[in-house]
C-alpha cells in the first residue's frame, strides 16, 4: 500500500471521529432533551460514524482503524462532556484520558504500511467484503 492509500485511510478515520463528535454532542443534548435537532445531531453523526469507518477498511486493518476511533472517541466524548457539560475534571479522571490517548497514539505508532503481513490481511478483508457485497459490473440486469 501507498502513502496515498494509507492517507485516505487515515483520512476516513479521521472523517469518523469527526462524526462520531458530532453524534457524541448529540447524545448529551438528546439526554437532556429529545427534540428533532438532538435526535438528528445524535443518529447521524453515530450514522456517519460508522460509514466512514467501513470504508477506512479498505485501506486499514480493522483492528488498527477500529481501535483508534474507539480510543479517540472515548477520549473525545469525555472531553466535549468536560468542555460543554460541566462534568468533572477530577485529576484520576484527567490521567486516565491521558493513558487511553497515548495508548490510542503507541498503536498509529507501532502501525506500519511496511508490514507484509498487515497488507495481506487488509487484502483478504477487502476481497471477503466485496465477495459478499458483490460486483454488480458483471451482472446481467436483464434490460
Amino acid at each position: 500500500m501507498d502513502n496515498y492509500q494509507s492517507m485516505i485511510g487515515w483520512g476516513l478515520v479521521a472523517l469518523a471521529i469527526a462524526a462520531e463528535m458530532v453524534g457524541i454532542f448529540g447524545l448529551s443534548l438528546y439526554s437532556r432533551g429529545k427534540t428533532i435537532a438532538n435526535t438528528i445531531l445524535y443518529f447521524g453523526g453515530l450514522a456517519g460514524s460508522f460509514v466512514a469507518l467501513y470504508f477506512s477498511f479498505q485501506y486499514l486493518p480493522v483492528s488498527i482503524a477500529y481501535t483508534v476511533l474507539t480510543g479517540v472517541g472515548t477520549a473525545a466524548a469525555v472531553a466535549i462532556n468536560i468542555m460543554f457539560f460541566n462534568e468533572s475534571k477530577d485529576i484520576k479522571r484527567l490521567v486516565s484520558l491521558a493513558l487511553i490517548i497515548a495508548g490510542v497514539c503507541g498503536l498509529k505508532l507501532l502501525y506500519t504500511d511496511d508490514n507484509p503481513e498487515a497488507q495481506r490481511v487488509i487484502q483478504q478483508e477487502h476481497t471477503v467484503s466485496t465477495s459478499i457485497v458483490g460486483d454488480s459490473s458483471d451482472k446481467n440486469i436483464g434490460v
